[in-house]
Order: C-alpha cells, then structure tokens, then sequence
C-alpha cells in the first residue's frame, strides 16, 4: 500500500488547506524505519513552518484530570 503524510494549513480563521505528500508508493518495498525517519522530515518542517499551530493542535488531545472534568 501507499502511505501518505497529511498536514494542515491555516489560511485564516476557520479556513485550512489540506496537503497531501506520498511517502512511499509501496511499503513492502521500504527499508525498516525508512517510512517513519520521511514521516518525521514532513511533521518537522511542518512544524517549522509553524510551530504555533503544532502545539495548539497536539494540546487539544491531552486527557483532563479527573478534578477538572
């Protein structure tokens, strides 16, 4: 199978873009750890490109303790 690498961009308030970027047309065919080592050049230069984003969107998915729920 195919695995791609999907990222969002913000273009204004409620409003993204969706990219797709192939990182391998087949993954029997990859070397052990080749799909995660590309998967992790995308997310950082997404991150780089900006970080402010990453750490809103990966904050949302962080459990509550129980006293705040």
């Amino acid at each position: 199978m195919a695995v791609i690498y999907g990222s969002l961009e913000r273009v204004k308030r409620g409003t993204y873009i969706f990219h797709a970027q192939l990182i391998c047309k087949d993954a029997s065919k990859t070397q052990a750890g080749e799909i995660t080592e590309n998967h992790l050049r995308f997310l950082e230069k997404d991150i780089r490109k900006a970080p402010e984003y990453w750490l809103w969107t990966h904050r949302r998915w962080k459990l509550k303790k129980l006293n705040e729920i």
